[in-house]
Protein backbone atom coordinates (compact mmCIF):
# COMPACT_ATOMS: atom_id res chain seq x y z
CA UNK A 1 0.00 0.00 0.00
CA UNK A 2 1.17 3.38 -0.84
CA UNK A 3 1.08 6.08 1.19
CA UNK A 4 0.31 9.69 -0.42
CA UNK A 5 3.45 11.25 1.41
CA UNK A 6 6.27 9.35 -0.17
CA UNK A 7 6.11 6.05 -2.44
CA UNK A 8 5.45 3.54 -0.21
CA UNK A 9 8.76 3.98 1.58
CA UNK A 10 8.20 6.09 4.51
CA UNK A 11 9.51 9.41 2.78
CA UNK A 12 7.71 12.38 2.24
CA UNK A 13 8.40 14.28 -1.20
CA UNK A 14 9.61 18.02 -0.97
CA UNK A 15 5.93 19.74 -2.53
CA UNK A 16 3.83 17.19 0.05
CA UNK A 17 6.08 18.87 2.89
CA UNK A 18 5.74 22.95 1.07
CA UNK A 19 2.05 21.89 0.95
CA UNK A 20 1.49 21.13 4.48
CA UNK A 21 3.98 24.09 5.69
CA UNK A 22 1.50 26.24 3.63
CA UNK A 23 -1.69 24.77 5.38
CA UNK A 24 0.00 25.25 8.42
CA UNK A 25 0.57 28.76 8.16
CA UNK A 26 -2.73 29.66 6.63
CA UNK A 27 -4.52 28.06 10.26
CA UNK A 28 -1.89 30.38 12.15
CA UNK A 29 -2.58 33.70 9.89
CA UNK A 30 -6.32 33.00 10.49
CA UNK A 31 -6.12 32.79 14.17
CA UNK A 32 -3.31 35.49 14.36
CA UNK A 33 -3.67 37.83 11.65
CA UNK A 34 -7.57 38.12 10.78
CA UNK A 35 -8.80 38.26 14.41
CA UNK A 36 -11.18 41.54 16.01
CA UNK A 37 -9.05 42.92 19.06
CA UNK A 38 -10.08 42.20 22.37
CA UNK A 39 -12.52 44.46 24.32
CA UNK A 40 -12.05 46.61 27.67
CA UNK A 41 -13.95 45.33 30.27
CA UNK A 42 -13.67 46.42 34.12
CA UNK A 43 -10.63 44.04 34.73
CA UNK A 44 -8.70 45.17 31.82
CA UNK A 45 -9.42 48.96 31.68
CA UNK A 46 -7.20 51.69 32.39
CA UNK A 47 -7.03 52.84 36.04
CA UNK A 48 -7.23 56.74 36.38
CA UNK A 49 -6.41 57.37 39.50
CA UNK A 50 -6.13 61.40 40.47
CA UNK A 51 -2.69 62.39 40.01
CA UNK A 52 -0.19 63.19 42.98
CA UNK A 53 -0.71 67.31 43.29
CA UNK A 54 -4.41 66.41 43.38
CA UNK A 55 -3.75 64.01 46.39
CA UNK A 56 -1.91 66.79 47.95
CA UNK A 57 -4.56 69.02 47.54
CA UNK A 58 -6.76 66.94 48.89
CA UNK A 59 -4.50 66.06 52.23
CA UNK A 60 -4.12 69.47 53.13
CA UNK A 61 -7.70 70.53 52.43
CA UNK A 62 -9.30 67.55 54.76
CA UNK A 63 -6.83 68.49 57.27
CA UNK A 64 -8.08 71.96 57.67
CA UNK A 65 -11.71 70.61 57.58
CA UNK A 66 -10.74 68.08 60.47
CA UNK A 67 -9.06 71.18 62.41
CA UNK A 68 -12.80 73.60 61.42
CA UNK A 69 -14.61 70.84 62.06
CA UNK A 70 -12.75 69.84 65.58
CA UNK A 71 -13.24 73.82 66.50
CA UNK A 72 -17.22 73.60 65.61
CA UNK A 73 -18.05 70.79 67.14
CA UNK A 74 -16.17 71.97 70.75
CA UNK A 75 -19.34 74.40 70.60
CA UNK A 76 -22.09 71.54 70.51
CA UNK A 77 -20.16 69.25 73.52
CA UNK A 78 -22.52 69.85 76.16
CA UNK A 79 -25.88 68.70 73.48
CA UNK A 80 -24.10 66.07 72.01
CA UNK A 81 -25.66 65.96 68.45
CA UNK A 82 -27.08 69.12 66.39
CA UNK A 83 -25.74 71.47 63.64
CA UNK A 84 -22.80 73.11 63.11
CA UNK A 85 -21.03 75.10 60.40
CA UNK A 86 -17.86 74.21 59.05
CA UNK A 87 -15.97 76.82 56.49
CA UNK A 88 -15.07 74.86 53.40
CA UNK A 89 -12.72 77.51 51.88
CA UNK A 90 -13.02 81.15 50.28
CA UNK A 91 -15.64 82.65 52.12
CA UNK A 92 -18.03 79.27 51.83
CA UNK A 93 -19.79 77.50 55.10
CA UNK A 94 -21.37 74.20 55.16
CA UNK A 95 -23.77 73.26 57.84
CA UNK A 96 -23.64 69.37 59.10
CA UNK A 97 -25.85 67.43 61.07
CA UNK A 98 -23.98 65.64 63.75
CA UNK A 99 -25.81 62.58 65.26
CA UNK A 100 -22.93 62.23 67.87
CA UNK A 101 -19.95 63.75 68.79
CA UNK A 102 -17.10 62.61 66.69
CA UNK A 103 -13.90 61.73 68.36
CA UNK A 104 -10.66 63.08 67.37
CA UNK A 105 -9.32 59.33 66.62
CA UNK A 106 -12.43 58.70 64.70
CA UNK A 107 -12.39 61.62 62.63
CA UNK A 108 -8.47 61.09 62.03
CA UNK A 109 -9.55 57.68 60.33
CA UNK A 110 -12.37 58.99 58.75
CA UNK A 111 -10.15 61.47 57.00
CA UNK A 112 -7.54 58.56 56.07
CA UNK A 113 -10.09 56.48 54.69
CA UNK A 114 -11.75 59.38 52.42
CA UNK A 115 -7.99 60.12 50.73
CA UNK A 116 -7.43 56.47 50.25
CA UNK A 117 -11.23 56.58 48.59
CA UNK A 118 -10.87 59.75 46.57
CA UNK A 119 -7.47 58.20 44.73
CA UNK A 120 -9.82 56.24 42.61
CA UNK A 121 -12.98 58.30 42.86
CA UNK A 122 -11.73 62.14 42.52
CA UNK A 123 -14.43 64.49 43.14
CA UNK A 124 -16.01 66.06 40.06
CA UNK A 125 -15.18 69.49 41.72
CA UNK A 126 -12.21 69.36 42.69
CA UNK A 127 -12.46 72.81 44.14
CA UNK A 128 -10.81 73.90 47.75
CA UNK A 129 -14.73 73.95 48.49
CA UNK A 130 -16.06 70.91 46.22
CA UNK A 131 -13.40 68.89 47.97
CA UNK A 132 -13.87 69.83 51.46
CA UNK A 133 -18.11 69.89 50.82
CA UNK A 134 -17.39 66.42 49.69
CA UNK A 135 -15.26 65.28 52.49
CA UNK A 136 -18.05 66.52 54.67
CA UNK A 137 -20.47 64.60 53.09
CA UNK A 138 -18.24 61.59 53.52
CA UNK A 139 -18.73 62.72 57.26
CA UNK A 140 -21.85 62.77 57.21
CA UNK A 141 -22.17 59.27 55.80
CA UNK A 142 -19.97 57.54 57.97
CA UNK A 143 -22.07 58.77 61.31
Amino acid sequence: VQSEWGGGTGETNTSDVRKMEDLIDEILDSFLIDVAPLKEGKSTAKHVAADANMLHAIDSITQQVCSDFLASQKNILTVGSGKITVPTGRGHSRTVELARVMQITELKRTRRQYVKWVADHPPEDTSETGIASSFLSYIEAQM
